[in-house]
């Protein structure tokens, strides 16, 4: 389609007008849509021009921000144009426009194949009841999504781009996130944290985090109307639903809370309090150990995560719950081993197979525990009922042990839960070790609670342990000297640390 003339000025002005404003052409709507275009640096003016004429392209706009150009071209021709440039040394990277250049996912187009392995991983996820509202998107093609997330994290000498993200989904339809921190793991694996904003609003409505591993990525976006859970299903393509913490599988079996009741009865004259602040000597900094059995790699595998992913992600939404929460504690990865096996029983039978000194299975794994200075193990495995089990409540170093489904540590910071026991917490309707009555979830209504308040019997859990301060979302989720698991993490998180 040629325009010519004074119209055609107009038409190209309006269109910067509306792009620049928050609005694209739909692929699927109109005759033209707008793509954003890498040009290799190898290329030259005539292979450019060339390209351009045989695909129709009516108008070209530059893009500093990127070091990219936008092309309209006519629907019909695009899917031309995407198979003339997928191994083209003219082009490195092109893809849609979508709604904003910051935005790091956009929509899939109409024209989008998933594979028959894609298709699956989509549906696995759409059948999760714990996943609401599921939305495919995908990461920006090529170099893109990677300059968006390098530009987002370089500091202002290397790359003067805005360090900011938007996000194309939620419940009110886009959240803005400016970079707080970025971090490079090993393996290319990287880490993006930011505020969260509404655009036009600059008050923080929560926190966006995010682990990149090549086209995978694995995030949460945390706002005041919910969580949201971002997850690869492979080559860029990307699934994001809300989630919905009162879902899915409980916290833990009968045996458990059985168990449970005779730790605290069995710990009723073992301690007190002014024994556990004696023995508080370490820094609060407490070093995961965690031990992969053959069903939990592959659980992480299938859902497109690598154990790197997947143990950064974990660890960092219990690091985000202590920050927030006010309490003094932090959790570090030691090390990362993988059993050639399954263990088989219950969660507790699986346990102790690696933690007694009788067991077989326990001397590789004790040396390897104090080879890397682990001061908790956490068993990562695919069983889904329950969710995780901790040996014991504010156990000896030697039974430092807990096990975690890999599904339900992701959804629903259950490795912090478990976590919350070793350090001596118990659940909102349980009393509390007699040396830390106050340690316990808290439990505000059928709506809200604490992390470690029973997960099915509230609509949603709040990455937070239960304190009287600071408040989440104004409400108070804590009351002095009965529901304070703050005061007692900062206690019991300096003798876990000292473990090993």
């Amino acid at each position: 389609m040629i325009i010519e003339g004074s119209f055609r000025n107009f038409c190209i002005g309006a269109l910067t007008f509306l792009l620049s404003s928050g609005f694209a052409v739909n692929p699927a709507k109109g005759q033209e849509t707008e793509l954003i275009v890498d040009i290799a640096d190898s290329a030259v003016e005539e292979q450019i021009a060339e390209l351009r004429s045989r695909f129709g392209v009516y108008a070209v706009r530059n893009v500093p921000e990127l070091d990219a150009e936008i092309w309209a071209v006519a629907n019909d021709r695009i899917a031309d144009l995407f198979e003339a440039t997928r191994n083209s040394e003219t082009v490195s990277a092109i893809d849609y426009l979508g709604f904003d250049q910051r935005s790091l996912f956009i929509g899939v187009p109409e024209l989008a194949q998933l594979s028959t392995e894609q298709v699956s991983r989509l549906a696995d996820i759409e059948a999760d009841e714990a996943m609401e509202g599921v939305q495919l998107l995908r990461l920006r093609a090529g170099e893109f999504g990677q300059r968006l997330l390098s530009a987002a994290s370089a500091n202002g000498q290397t790359n003067p781009q805005p360090s900011s993200l938007l996000f194309n989904f939620g419940l009110d339809g886009q959240f803005l996130a400016s970079r707080t921190r970025f971090r490079e793991l090993a393996n290319g694996v990287t880490e993006w944290t930011g505020s969260l904003t509404l655009p036009g609003n600059d008050m923080q409505q929560g926190t966006a985090f995010l682990v990149i591993d090549g086209d995978d990525v694995l995030g949460r976006i945390s706002s005041e109307d919910g969580e949201y859970l971002i997850q690869s299903i492979g080559d860029g393509y990307h699934a994001v639903a809300e989630i919905d913490s009162s879902a899915g599988p409980p916290d833990h079996d009968e045996e458990y809370e059985e168990l449970l009741e005779d730790d605290v009865e069995k710990l009723q004259d073992a301690v007190n309090l002014e024994d556990l602040e004696a023995a508080a000597t370490g820094d609060g900094r407490i070093g995961i150990g965690f031990l992969f059995d053959s069903s939990g790699m592959a659980a992480i595998r299938r859902r497109q995560q690598s154990a790197a992913q997947f143990t950064s992600f974990v660890l960092h939404g219990g690091n985000q719950i202590f920050q927030s929460s006010g309490a003094t504690a932090e959790m570090y990865i030691a090390g990362i081993e993988y059993l050639d096996r399954d263990l088989f029983g219950s969660l507790r039978s699986q346990l102790l197979a690696i933690a007694d000194p009788k067991s077989l299975d326990h001397a590789p794994v004790g040396e390897w525990r104090g080879r890397i200075g682990a001061d908790i193990v956490v068993l990562v495995t695919e069983r889904t009922r329950p969710c995780g089990y901790a040996l014991d409540i504010l156990p000896e170093a030697a039974m430092s042990f807990v096990a975690v489904s890999a599904a339900c540590a992701i959804k629903y910071n259950s490795l912090t839960h478990e976590i919350g026991h070793v350090l001596g917490l118990t659940h909102h309707n349980e009393a509390g070790l007699p040396a830390l009555p106050f340690g316990r979830g808290y439990r505000l209504n059928a709506e809200l609670g604490t992390l470690m308040a029973l997960r099915h019997t509230v609509r949603r859990r709040a990455p937070r342990w239960s304190s009287p301060e600071p408040p989440y979302q104004e409400q108070t989720i804590g009351v002095h000297d009965s529901f304070d698991s703050v005061r007692a993490i900062n206690t019991t998180a300096r003798i876990v640390s000292e473990y090993r």
